[in-house]
């Protein structure tokens, strides 16, 4: 397979989406999955242990609810919600790196779930436009994309497709009540929020929306917070919307908070 120019941006990623094609599919956990590195098969494998929040989170979920997954990357929470027992209503999966999104997209028809989700490939905030989008790595596995605010808004992203460097790029930005509004489903009664350091931000563009929820799950990435806010004071704008944390678990640098509402 003969290499692209390093200039080429679409040549670039078509050159990695027919690498990526070329890989393996692993089954676990009753699911099905398209696997392109070591730490996807690590991620997949997780959910063999039955991850306690990830359970707490779906223990009462119903064919009422509707499951929003904010930075969904490859489907680790998606499939399950979609192609899982009791099966959700619906399912909206947001991810706006195009790897993971690819690999989204194919897990769902895997799993003969393609027409309970629907995925949209945009990034979350607090205003409609576009942004910068950096890819930390090519490994859907690692889950370590996110919006960026350190560079102009260049359509030619930076870095090697092939190579470690990050890959800066320009993606749709929606409010999630813009969104939600747009897709015209039903508003969500679940949401997880993964967006590494972003989560101000997502919360902020999704007053309507959160009116309706029940339950939230936010990954909260201290380390990449904006200047001026805090896990602490993130955690006390949810409970400004009427939510309670169930639990909240430090793993590693980051913290997993699980928070309901009572009679939402």
């Amino acid at each position: 397979m003969q290499k692209p120019r390093p200039g080429d941006w679409i040549h670039r990623f078509e050159y990695w989406l027919r690498r990526a094609s070329a890989r393996h599919t692993l089954s676990t956990a009753g699911f099905r999955w398209t696997i392109h590195s070591a730490n996807m098969v690590k991620t997949v494998r997780s959910l063999e242990r039955s991850d306690p929040l990830m359970g707490a989170f779906f223990r009462d979920a119903s064919e009422a609810d509707v499951f929003l997954d904010i930075g969904a990357n490859f489907g680790v929470w998606t499939i399950p919600a979609a192609a899982g027992a009791p099966r959700l209503g619906h399912v909206i999966a947001i991810e706006p790196a195009p790897g993971p999104y690819w690999c989204l997209l194919k897990n769902l028809r895997l799993n003969n779930c393609a027409d309970r989700c629907t995925p949209v490939a945009v990034a979350a905030g607090d205003h409609i436009g576009t942004t910068m989008f950096r890819i930390d790595t090519l490994d859907p596995g690692t889950g370590t994309s996110h919006v960026w605010s350190g560079g102009s808004a260049a359509h030619e992203p930076t870095g090697a497709l092939w190579s470690p460097e990050p890959i800066d790029i320009v993606v749709p930005l929606f409010t999630v009540d813009a969104l939600i509004a747009a897709v015209g489903s039903p508003r969500p009664t679940m949401v997880k929020i993964d967006v590494e350091g972003h989560e101000g931000a997502v919360l902020s563009g999704m007053q309507h929306t959160i009116r309706n929820v029940r339950r939230l799950f936010v990954e909260i990435h201290p380390d990449r917070l904006p200047p001026g806010l805090s896990a602490t004071r993130l955690l006390e704008a949810i409970g400004a919307h009427g939510f309670s944390v169930r639990e909240c678990q430090q793993r590693g640098r980051q913290l997993h908070a699980l928070c309901d509402r009572p009679h939402a």
